[in-house]
């Protein structure tokens, strides 16, 4: 039964098609071969076939080739407008398969109900076939999108991994080239072993943290182990004390036992003086040599027991030197090896150009000279004549420079009221530590010292109406930060190693353009950074614009304070005067007190060894104090003639 149905089903449908028109037939089949080939044609135009896909990939590519860069933005791009066109032709083909399905069933109309289904689930299996065959496509196209995708960032990803290598190998090579660049300059750097110094020097000066010999040392040294005089001027803060001292400690350095002293150090200043023995002390740790500190205002009887015992060194001030040579026989320089004058053109400014004709005329005249100073003016010019014989000279810095680190500023104020404000409020606003501050005068200095610490900043003093042992308490205090500020007239701005010091400012203009650069040379030392703030009316500024340019120094920074500030500081200044003029007179009061115990103490003195001050011979002076200021004077007068 089952196989007489089915053959009549068969012979039922082949007399259907019989029925059909052979045109309508002929259309059909058309109607299919175009949709295979449509498909296939699609198919290939969108980039499915392997040799298209190749090309379409090797062209893609290629692109990306030289120096231009493919983002994956852009990729995506291009993927989206390759779907949209392949899904409209896509539709425009599916309706066009409808249009010629439509005609068909029009002219099948007359067959039977049953012949029109057969022929309806034929035409609705070739759609599904149709429609299967769409979404394969669109599944193998999409597949092949995401495939040009995926090998598209890959080729990106690859393209920046090179490059992010090639950018590491630059940095690297940069950082090797930067690092043989420092090797070279460190090999052309001497180093202390470069300057021939023996091994108990070279593990102080490591000590130390003498990394490399400055320029003035990598100069210095050498010629001065030579035995030859010396004229050197180098940057305040470049180590010239070091400098000088080397030389001596080594050529000392375990020499015989002599019956006089071998090195005598001429310092203008007991501050300086002072220094000096700090750092011989440091730098003889191995080495071993006596050194006696020789200045005024320290007890004369230790000093000629120091003396008599022909210590190697001798650090003096010119003074209490030739106080000693004449009026005592613990000292002879008539065998002296080596003679230093340190800070040579402030000798002379204080007014000591007799007293170092005279030391020079007592010293051996084989005796082997170094002049060392910040600057050498013309004035050094009859000193040098004097001590030194055919010197090399050696300049590690032009003349009257300041340093290349130090930060110079200006501050303007509108009138003279306002100096002592503007004053308090930078420093009580921006300069908070390891501060010294310049002034002209003594008693300057101290009204504001005053005036600081009823505010409660922490100030102390350097100058002249202090005693010896005050002065060098102030100095060692500040070294150590016990301090914030150190208030000082010019004694204190030659020489004066202190390290750390943040800035230093000048309450007014010095009166010449040397002791500028010496005051602000206490900051920016040994390669550190400094500020230096100069306070003035316009006058004041301009000269000394005018002065920094004439000595070729680089131009100054303008900072400014508003009014209102200075006036509110005046204001704070003016409520603290009863008190600053009540501890003014407690001083007074004080030093008129110790002045008359003094005196007591004088009388009681002279009665109890009256026989023995009789007896004694008679002290000479070679120059009194008065004689000397008279001295200075006239010389300031030559120099202001001068210009």
């Amino acid at each position: 039964m089952f196989k007489k149905g089915q053959k009549k089903q068969q012979a039922q449908q082949k007399q259907v098609q019989n029925k059909q028109p052979k045109k309508v037939q002929q259309e059909e089949t058309d109607l299919m071969v175009n949709i295979e080939e449509e498909i296939k044609s699609n198919y290939e135009d969108s980039g499915d076939s392997d040799e298209e896909f190749e090309a379409v990939d090797n062209g893609f590519f290629s692109g990306l080739g030289g120096e231009s860069k493919v983002k994956d933005q852009n990729i995506t791009k291009v993927i989206e407008a390759t779907k949209q066109d392949y899904e409209s032709k896509m539709t425009t083909l599916e309706q066009k398969v409808k249009r010629r399905q439509r005609r068909v069933k029009e002219t099948l109309d007359n067959s039977d109900d049953e012949e029109q289904e057969e022929n309806d689930n034929e035409n609705d299996s070739d759609e599904e076939e149709i429609e299967k065959k769409h979404k394969n496509k669109k599944n193998v196209n999409k597949a092949s999108n995401d495939k040009v995708l995926k090998m598209a960032k890959e080729k990106l990803d690859n393209e920046s991994e090179h490059e992010d290598d090639d950018m590491g190998t630059q940095i690297n090579q940069n950082a090797n080239k930067k690092l043989k660049e420092q090797k070279l300059n460190k090999k052309k750097k001497k180093t202390w072993q470069d300057l021939g110094l023996i091994k108990p020097l070279l593990k102080a000066v490591e000590e130390m943290q003498y990394e490399f010999p400055t320029n003035i040392q990598s100069l210095a040294i050498p010629a001065a182990l030579q035995g030859k005089d010396l004229l050197a001027s180098s940057l305040t803060g470049s180590g010239k004390t070091a400098a000088f001292l080397i030389p001596i400690l080594q050529k000392f350095y375990r020499s015989p036992f002599t019956n006089y002293s071998k090195a005598l150090i001429v310092t203008p200043t007991r501050e300086l003086a002072f220094q000096i023995y700090e750092v011989f002390t440091k730098l003889n740790k191995y080495t071993k040599l006596r050194a006696c500190l020789v200045i005024g205002q320290s007890a004369m009887q230790k000093q000629e027991a120091e003396l008599r015992g022909n210590p190697e060194v001798i650090i003096a001030t010119p003074g209490r030197l030739i106080d000693h040579l004449q009026n005592s026989r613990s000292i002879d320089l008539d065998n002296l090896e080596v003679l230093i004058f340190d800070e040579a053109d402030k000798l002379l400014d204080l007014g000591f150009e007799a007293a170092a004709q005279n030391i020079v005329e007592n010293c051996n005249r084989e005796r082997q000279t170094l002049l060392f100073s910040a600057t050498l003016t013309s004035e050094v010019n009859k000193l040098i004549d004097i001590a030194l014989r055919k010197p090399i000279r050696i300049q590690a810095n032009p003349d009257g420079q300041t340093n290349d680190k130090l930060i110079q500023k200006m501050l303007r104020i509108q009138h003279e009221d306002f100096r002592e404000a503007a004053l308090l409020a930078i420093a009580a606003k921006y300069y908070k530590e390891r501060t010294i501050i310049f002034f002209k005068t003594k008693r300057q200095t101290h009204r504001m010292a005053i005036i600081f610490g009823l505010f409660g900043l922490k100030v102390c003093e350097l100058h002249g109406d202090l005693t010896q042992n005050q002065r060098i308490q102030a100095f060692s205090d500040f070294k150590e930060g016990k301090y914030q500020y150190l208030m000082a007239t010019d004694l204190a701005s030659r020489g004066l190693d202190i390290q750390g010091v943040k800035a230093v400012i000048n309450f007014e203009l010095p009166s010449e353009v040397t002791r500028y650069i010496h005051r602000v040379g206490r900051t920016a030392r040994a390669g550190n950074e400094g500020i230096s703030l100069t306070i003035g009316l316009d006058a004041e500024l301009k000269t000394l614009k005018k002065m920094l340019k004439e000595n070729k120094d680089k131009m100054m920074e303008k900072v400014s304070l508003s009014v209102e500030t200075l006036q509110k500081y005046k204001e704070k200044i003016q409520n603290v005067e009863r008190e600053v003029v009540k501890v003014l007179e407690e001083e007074q009061a004080e030093r008129q007190l110790r002045k008359a115990e003094m005196e007591l103490q004088k009388a009681e003195n002279m009665i109890k060894h009256k026989d023995e001050i009789m007896n004694k011979p008679k002290k000479t002076w070679f120059q009194t104090n008065h004689e000397r200021n008279k001295i200075k004077e006239a010389a300031k007068a030559a120099a202001l003639g001068e210009k």
